[in-house]
């Protein structure tokens, strides 16, 4: 992925704003009159499928205290007691579980699949070699999308296609893991100039993927968490009284 980068001087107000603007909320009646759903991510979203790649346990949910309240009969890579976000949109939508895009054997994806990987970010950097990064993510949707014409008739698969319901849940890796936990990251980039690399990939990505796929985005939710600015930070604790700072 070409890292793309947005310029802005106040990068607080334009967190601050994206949170705001992102987060495109449309009506419950477009949930409920979706066709499927096909869910982009990290672990908030992640059905299992990093059950099926090499990564590291702390990236996999497929193992005890995970799904504990009952609801599943043993752990399915689902980072959470039970059910997450998108197992609750499948069933107000009256789908199925939407199952993860890399569980073997699956016949039909007509009513969506989920590509969402724990640890993923927006930019390819970002756990490498670890996860499913959301470049990988978008080109396993090319791949859906073409099983579809070949199963459906070119003309059935955009209906179901158009008439989906496209979740996005991505960034904070990106930031947490790739960024602040990152001394290299941190002296090759500053701060801003980080989050407008994230910012721009994340909106390329859309961007060019609506274009070439005719999407419909029927309902999104891009997470975009900035935890705070290391400068802003550094700043404050500088300027901050001694006897303030443990």
């Amino acid at each position: 992925m070409t890292m793309r980068k947005v310029d802005f001087s106040g990068s607080y107000f334009f967190v601050t704003t994206l949170l705001l603007l992102l987060p495109l909320f449309v009506s419950t009646k477009a949930a409920a009159a979706a066709s499927g759903l096909f869910i982009f991510g990290d672990s908030t979203v992640d059905a299992g499928n990093n059950n099926y790649i090499e990564t590291i346990p702390e990236n996999r949910a497929n193992y005890e205290p995970y799904a504990q309240n009952g609801f599943f009969q043993e752990p399915t890579g689902r980072f959470s007691d039970g059910r997450i976000i998108v197992d609750f949109i499948a069933e107000y939508a009256k789908l199925p579980l939407i199952p993860p895009y890399l569980q073997p054997h699956i016949a039909d994806f007509s009513n969506g699949v989920n590509f969402a990987s724990g640890g993923a970010g927006v930019l390819s950097t970002t756990h490498s070699g670890l996860v499913i990064d959301l470049e990988r993510q978008l080109k396993y949707f090319e791949q859906v999308r073409k099983s579809l014409t070949e199963k459906l008739g070119a003309a059935k698969a955009e209906e179901v296609i158009s008439e989906a319901v496209y979740f996005i849940s991505i960034g904070s890796n990106d930031y947490m893991g790739g960024y602040f936990g990152n001394e290299t990251m941190q002296q090759l980039h500053g701060p801003e100039e980080y989050l407008g690399m994230v910012i721009g990939n994340l909106t390329q990505a859309i961007q060019v993927n609506y274009k070439q796929l005719s999407f419909s985005f029927s309902m999104l939710l891009v997470k975009i968490v900035l935890i705070y600015n290391i400068s802003v930070t550094k700043n404050c604790m500088r300027k901050a009284p001694e006897n303030l700072v443990s």
